[in-house]
Formats: C-alpha cells, structure tokens, sequence
C-alpha cells in the first residue's frame, strides 16, 4: 500500500457495479481507500471533511463512477510533486462512455493555463493529487457549499501557491452520464 497518500471515495446507492471497478483500480494502484457513504451532506461538506480527515502527505478522491489504470501515472506524479514546491499535481483524463468504452479522441499535448483554469473547473482534472501541506482552515472554509469544491481547492491553492504539476500520462477514465455532478442540478448525496 502506498502509505503517503490518504484517498477518499464518495458513493451513493446504485453505483455499486462501477465502485467496485474503482476499488479494484484503486487496490491495483496500492491505495487504501477511505469510503465515504451518503449522508445527506453536500458534496463539498464531504469534501472539506475528507481533507480534514487527512494524516498522509498526500490526498486524492476518487469518484466511485470512474477508472484508474494503472500506468504509471500516479507514481509519476507523486515522483515529480516530491521534487517541486507545486500545492497539487493532476493528471490527463479520458473520457468514457456510460458502458466504460472510451470515445473516439485523439489527446493532445496539455499546458496549463491560470487564467483557463479560473473560469473552467475541467481544465484542472484528471487524477488530482493534493499535498495536504497546503490546506488550511480558510481555504477549506472557501470551499464549504461550492459546487465544485475541487475547482475552488485548486483554484485557491494556484493562486496561494503556484502552478501545478501535470503529467500526460492517463490517470482517469472520466465515466459520461446523465447523472455525472456538473450535469445536474441536484446537491450531491
């Protein structure tokens, strides 16, 4: 198991098929993941409470709808974060559909751009690696009932900290459906 990273997992009833997958992308990465159940709380409630909940370097959520391959890409991260003074490190994504099959898209060579990142919360995405020495109690306070609390985090760490570290390397398979979060309008569960 990789003891320097706290990972946590939100899941709600009727995901079980794809959380399960998660969980054995996640074994495979050698993360012990923390599983956090509905309980009414908003999604960023959950959020700020698993960061609190952190006592290792390094933090990643996963989502129980999406994959991780194992590629490397993790390690990488973790390798290159080591070696900088980056609040957060993330990595390129590609999408999937519902049935997990991946769509027709060629990637392209990513640079992260500040001012894309203010306005556009899937521009800072992929497998996002947080480095738990940057969170304080004001930015956990900022990101307390924000839609995408993710967005605000890495916003706030950006401009508190500088830029990320990022690696083109494949770290999620980012699962498309009519219930994804950004899709609705309903708090998370």
């Amino acid at each position: 198991m990789n003891k320097k990273i706290f990972t946590s997992m939100l899941t709600q009833p009727g995901r079980e098929k794809w959380r399960n997958l998660a969980l054995k992308d996640a074994s495979n990465l050698g993360l012990n993941v923390k599983i956090e159940l509905d309980d009414g709380r908003t999604l960023s409630e959950k959020r700020v409470d698993a960061l609190k909940k952190c006592d290792k370097p390094y933090f990643i959520w996963l989502d129980d709808d999406d994959r991780y391959p194992d590629n490397g890409a993790l390690q990488f991260l973790i390798k290159k974060m080591d070696k900088s003074e980056s609040p957060f490190g993330f990595s390129a994504e590609r999408k999937i559909d519902s049935d997990g099959n991946f769509f027709n898209v060629t990637s392209s060579e990513f640079i992260y751009d500040f001012n894309v990142h203010v306005d556009n919360p899937s521009h800072v995405h992929g497998l996002i690696i947080i480095k738990r020495e940057f969170i304080d109690d004001e930015i956990l306070n900022k990101m307390l009932y924000k839609k995408f609390p993710e967005h605000c985090l890495t916003l706030e760490l950006a401009i508190n900290y500088g830029a990320p570290c990022f690696t083109n390397l494949i770290g999620r398979h980012w699962r498309q459906h009519n219930n994804n979060y950004y899709k609705t309008n309903i708090t998370y569960k």
